[in-house]
């Protein structure tokens, strides 16, 4: 029973070793008065405190298979929520490159189509003949 108990002991099986202290309490107790039962009542009750140490040992591992599944899932749900933060942060980084503040805060606060109306605004795009070659030459204060 010793040994049993010392194996279980180190898989955190305490329910399991209480048992076996208990099993063994039981079978000095049970050795002191063997005299009073015959051969058959102890072989009987010793195969019943068997059957009690086995379910107990399969309790005591469904318990920690549940402990450290949980365990397990807490530590993943960590690692996601660490990784959202950072990936969170860098989409915040590159819309605040692109964007002007308030746009960023209007994006984040409306889920629909932001859109202005300025009724005296004329926006031109134009094609540079040239610039490509010219912005390499220039430095960027130079070309704005």
């Amino acid at each position: 029973y010793l040994i049993l108990a010392f194996n279980f002991l180190w898989l955190r099986f305490v329910p399991a070793f209480c048992t076996v202290f208990v099993v063994l309490l039981w079978q000095v107790v049970g050795v002191t008065t063997l005299n009073d039962y015959e051969i058959k009542d102890v072989a009987n009750l010793y195969f019943l405190v068997g059957i009690v140490f086995i379910a107990e040992c399969a309790q005591a591992y469904i318990w920690e298979v549940a402990l450290r599944r949980d365990f397990i899932q807490a530590r993943v749900l960590d690692i996601e929520r660490d990784f959202l933060k950072v990936e969170k942060e860098t989409s915040d980084a590159l819309l605040a490159n692109v964007l002007p503040a308030p746009v960023i805060e209007r994006l984040k606060s409306h889920s629909g189509v932001i859109a202005d109306r300025f009724p005296s605004v004329t926006v031109l795009f134009a094609d540079i003949v040239g610039f490509t070659a010219l912005s390499t030459k220039l430095s960027p204060e130079q070309i704005v």
